[in-house]
């Protein structure tokens, strides 16, 4: 299955992505790579589940944002490049905001 199948499958939703703030592009790429600039939990233009883990948020809902912003990912990746034109990932770092107590990092991540 291709990354478009799969993406069918999943029945993911690539429209209505959100835009860069400020100077920012969504996709910049240099020779062969592409850097996807950091990508916040935003849906249809309203930000998701803002707060802390532990805080604020659930764990289930921070694993919720954390699937939003893989989606906003994947869809920049498609309107700026196509998923025809990349061999795979190379690195992907994740960032959020947790209250001391909480550790539960790896079941958002």
């Amino acid at each position: 299955m291709d990354i478009v199948q799969n993406v069918n499958s999943l029945k993911i939703d690539l429209e209505n992505l959100p835009k860069p703030g400020g100077s920012y592009t969504a996709v910049n790429t240099r020779g062969k790579i592409a850097y996807v600039a950091i990508q916040f939990p935003i849906m249809n233009g309203q930000l998701q589940h803002a707060g802390r883990l532990g805080g604020q948020i659930s764990t289930e809902q921070g694993y919720e944002a954390a699937g939003i912003c893989a989606r906003n990912i994947i869809g920049q990746i498609q309107k700026f490049i196509g998923f025809e034109n990349i061999e795979g990932l190379n690195h992907l770092d994740i960032y959020f905001q947790n209250t001391e107590n909480w550790n539960d990092g790896p079941a958002v991540a």
